[in-house]
């Protein structure tokens, strides 16, 4: 495992935009924390995820639902947007074998 730890100066009651990007080997099942934003007591003003991949997804089975996909160059881009958003569950997703 890895553990990223970055610090933002910011002015008190300012805001920011933060990108982060990063790759991981899949398995089966994926989970991603992000209820660690109720430690924060308010949440994201905006937040928007993307998943790009060659896969099969269970498109079935993710813990939030995408509001679009895109199919370029036989991949799947997923892409979910949120507005005020405290996460109440982990972003889970799960991938099959084709069928």
């Amino acid at each position: 495992m890895i553990k990223v730890i970055f610090f933002v100066n910011m002015l008190p009651l300012d805001t920011t935009v933060v990108n982060i990007f990063y790759r991981q080997k899949t398995a089966k099942n994926n989970t991603y924390i992000i209820t660690s934003t109720q430690t924060w007591k308010q949440p994201l003003k905006k937040a928007v995820y993307t998943l790009t991949t060659s896969l099969f997804i269970d498109e079935n089975y993710f813990s939030y639902p995408f509001v679009s996909k895109e199919i370029p160059n036989e991949k799947s881009i997923f892409r979910w947007e949120e507005k005020d958003f405290m996460p109440d569950r982990e972003f889970e997703i799960v991938i099959k074998n084709k069928p």
